[in-house]
């Protein structure tokens, strides 16, 4: 039987420092989800709020498959736990069709046909889905996000197959684009890229966007 309190002590040490502990009080240990804050032990130990770090809240631990899933301090323990059962639900969801999906991994969308092209449209829009165009300011290179519209993304599907980077809120699209039956698509594992910074190390890729 997994011990874990103890993943939870070992998370806060590797993941802050020897100076954190699990906060006991705020333990809740469900049967899906062990759920846990850490603190500083100085906070622990003297309940001194100037010796609190601001900004850390829950972090579960999915039983599962051991995931740790950390949220910030702007979620309560309802609505972080809410937020964590519509992610894995979808997750279940998504693997009905895409099974090599991996939560754990980044995944570009490449889309290959199109059903309902403004459905697809809608969503993108939805899930404000950004490109990165290269900015040129005396020698050095700056990459600029820049979020798409619906002229532009009307022209990208114009030629499939088209594929969409990174994008920040990847498993909620990906869940709405197959419930819509909005267009086929597949699931292709982002790799960054290492850009020039300097002008003078560029190459034509980059000074290229990134859509």
């Amino acid at each position: 039987m997994a011990d874990y309190f103890q993943e939870a002590r070992n998370y806060a040490i590797k993941q802050f420092g020897n100076e954190y502990a699990v906060d006991q009080r705020s333990i809740v240990d469900e049967e899906d989800f062990f759920s846990f804050v850490c603190h500083t032990k100085a906070f622990l130990e003297t309940g001194d709020f100037s010796k609190m770090t601001v900004g850390q809240g829950y972090t579960f631990i999915v039983k599962r498959d051991n995931r740790i899933i950390p949220f910030g301090s702007g979620l309560s323990f309802e609505q972080a736990r809410a937020t964590l059962e519509k992610w894995l639900a979808a997750e279940i969801r998504i693997k009905k069709y895409k099974r090599e999906f991996d939560p754990a991994k980044r995944y570009d969308i490449q889309i290959t046909r199109i059903n309902k092209r403004w459905v697809i449209i809608d969503k993108l829009l939805k899930f404000e889905i950004a490109y990165t165009i290269p900015e040129i300011v005396g020698d050095s290179i700056f990459r600029i996000p820049k979020k798409y519209n619906s002229k532009i993304l009307e022209e990208r599907l114009t030629g499939l197959p088209v594929t969409f980077c990174d994008i920040k809120d990847r498993l909620s699209l990906i869940d709405e684009l197959l419930v819509a039956d909005a267009c086929e698509f597949d699931l292709v594992e982002h790799r960054e890229k290492n850009f020039a910074k300097y002008t003078v190390k560029a190459t034509e890729e980059d000074l290229k966007p990134i859509w």
